[in-house]
């Protein structure tokens, strides 16, 4: 693939030296199209890394300066891969549990529940009876992240897919190694999964599965099967009621866990959540992780309510000590204003619909974001990648529930918990204070 792609890139520069500028722009636009194809195509066989890697460019897409083609081209990704033989699987399980699979199960559901890029999953049954889910971690896939990286990185930097400077791109992807080395170790995401469950113990509205640790390694995971259906079949039941509830019980969730414990379940596709019938949300997969310094939860935290207050100049003042102004231009805070604006829309004047047709975030974010390219000075810290990438899994989730609510109310409340306990005037871990 990454021959392929610079060879098609190389040409069309060969080619823009006998064109016009309108021909030239063209040329490269239809290059970035049919590139975008050939890297979902390729990602779609693969396992590893590189899949990983291919979701978060989509979600950056937006803010890449490509074309709206292009960013719905990248958006087809999706975290599935060609199943690997049970008989593999089993090997795996034997190998890791040293013990025969019937030994160590009552039951063991020979097709899988799901296979992804870095792992395949299959429901069992243990002696007590106890229904679980087992994770295995795909072969060969710890080998393969750098490698991965590296390739994809030369193809979206010398592509100029991501128009941004080294620096940032740098940072960006550490940022992604760190996140999937830790999605490489089944032992780090069992502690996720406990932290989880202690954390969210006291939220009603969301289930956090049991692990199994004894049928558990670095490379094998094993976890109650939590009840519920996926969000689509949810949807198909037509409970207006239940959807609500689910909604609210979602965006409680998202604030629950980065404003108050700092903690971020950052893998937030519709296959990482079950629904059951009265709205309870079941989360799963607690791979990838994000974990903040107080101050900066409480910067951002600032921003946003700068923002909602219309509070301009506090906001772009903000943002320069949060690092994401350099030295910018007028035109440039000019810019980051009107995202900013146009993300406090939600949580202004009350009662708020996500996904209806008053509901224009996303239509005036597309419209807003290819600007984002002509200004190098408007950075992107590291910390926003996955914050950003669950952000916006959240949202759009609520848009497919319809999800009415007073979001900034519930904003409000989360933004001075997170500022008090910066401050030093609410004690860390303490509950949420209307």
């Amino acid at each position: 693939m990454t021959t392929r792609v610079s060879a098609e890139y190389l040409g069309q520069r060969l080619a823009g030296v006998f064109q016009d500028d309108e021909s030239r722009a063209g040329g490269l636009r239809a290059a970035h199209i049919r590139n975008a194809e050939k890297i979902v195509e390729t990602m779609g066989r693969l396992k590893g890394a590189a899949m990983k890697v291919g979701q978060t460019v989509a979600v950056m897409a937006d803010g890449a300066g490509l074309p709206p083609e292009v960013a719905s081209i990248l958006s087809r990704l999706h975290d599935k891969a060609p199943p690997v033989s049970f008989e593999v699987i089993q090997e795996d399980i034997e190998s890791e549990l040293g013990a025969p699979i019937s030994e160590l199960f009552s039951e063991f559901e020979p097709e899988p529940l799901g296979s992804a890029s870095l792992g395949q999953a299959h429901v069992a049954r243990l002696e007590n009876g106890q229904e679980v889910v087992v994770k295995v971690l795909h072969r060969g896939i710890s080998g393969s992240v750098d490698s991965d990286l590296m390739a994809l990185r030369s193809i979206l930097t010398a592509s100029r897919i991501l128009q941004r400077d080294k620096e940032e791109l740098d940072a960006v992807f550490s940022e992604i190694r760190e996140r999937l080395e830790e999605e490489l170790d089944y032992r780090q995401e069992a502690l996720n999964i406990e932290t989880f469950s202690d954390m969210l113990s006291d939220l009603d509205g969301v289930r956090v599965p049991k692990m199994v640790s004894t049928h558990s390694t670095e490379r094998v995971l094993t976890m109650e099967r939590l009840s519920g259906e996926p969000l689509e079949d949810f949807l198909a039941l037509g409970d207006a009621q239940a959807c609500q509830k689910a909604g609210e019980n979602l965006a409680t969730l998202f604030q629950e866990m980065f404003y108050r414990h700092r903690t971020l379940h950052c893998d937030p596709h519709p296959g990482n959540y079950l629904f059951e019938a009265d709205g309870t949300l079941g989360l799963l997969d607690y791979g990838c992780v994000r974990r903040f310094e107080p101050e900066f939860v409480a910067r951002y935290a600032q921003i946003g309510r700068a923002a909602v207050l219309s509070q301009r100049e506090e906001a772009l003042r903000l943002a320069h000590e949060m690092g994401c102004l350099d030295g910018a231009p007028p035109e440039a805070e000019s810019l980051l204003w009107q995202f900013f604006e146009v993300i406090a829309i939600p949580f202004q004047g009350g009662a708020y619909r996500a996904g209806s047709s008053e509901d224009s975030v996303q239509a005036s974010l597309q419209e807003l974001a290819p600007n984002f390219v002509r200004y190098p000075q408007i950075k992107s810290p590291p910390e926003l990648v996955y914050l950003h990438r669950s952000l916006m899994g959240v949202y759009a989730m609520l848009r497919q529930l319809q999800t009415e609510l007073d979001y900034g109310e519930l904003h409000r409340i989360y933004v001075e918990h997170a500022v008090g306990v910066w401050e030093g005037r609410i004690e860390d871990g303490s509950a949420i204070v209307a």
